[in-house]
């Protein structure tokens, strides 16, 4: 997955803007599947942190125990009122380690439009120091009051061409044959 991800459009410009620390306050990352969102949103975490996966911070950022960047909600749960009012407390205080502090909220969809319009002000006048990253499955569950607040990337299906592809050049396979959602290879 980290290799598809990494070739997208999103993935580029995020690491570009990171890169000329030029990035924006919020994203708003509209992903067809929800199985690996938040595999991809510790991705660009990476990204916005400047952290390799293999380094002491790249390594706490996908584990979970980065003290600037949380992942909200808990998994398979909805966003609480509770987690909201942690993160805007939590947005006050300035960052433990680095620069920056990162808030992701996988499912934002399922939240209800009260939790979302409770961090609409935030979304509008962070502290320079804090960055969003809202992730959706259903983007037009979203009010345009946040949109608008987000740079947006839409994310397309990975087809199963696209995974025989990348197999195949990771792998060195010399043929992969696609049936019916099935992967057939032959090695070199």
């Amino acid at each position: 997955m980290e290799g598809l991800i990494r070739g997208t459009a999103a993935y580029k410009i995020l690491s570009g803007d990171a890169d000329k620390d030029r990035l924006s306050h919020a994203y708003m990352l509209h992903f067809p599947d929800p199985r690996n969102t938040v595999g991809a949103l510790k991705l660009f975490a990476l990204v916005i942190f400047g952290a390799d996966a293999d380094s002491a911070t790249g390594r706490r950022i996908m584990n979970g125990s980065y003290p600037d960047f949380k992942i909200y909600p808990a998994d398979g749960k909805k966003l609480t009122a509770d987690a909201v009012a942690e993160i805007l407390d939590d947005c006050a205080l300035r960052p433990v380690e680095g620069k920056r502090k990162l808030y992701a909220v996988s499912a934002f969809e399922s939240a209800s439009a009260l939790l979302q319009n409770k961090l609409l002000k935030t979304l509008e006048e962070p502290p320079s120091y804090v960055i969003f990253i809202l992730a959706t499955t259903e983007v037009h569950k979203i009010p345009i009051t946040i949109l608008s607040r987000c740079q947006r990337y839409d994310f397309k299906r990975i087809t199963i061409d696209t995974i025989a592809s990348r197999l195949q050049e990771l792998m060195g396979i010399e043929e992969i044959e696609v049936e019916e959602k099935a992967l057939r290879y032959i090695a070199k």
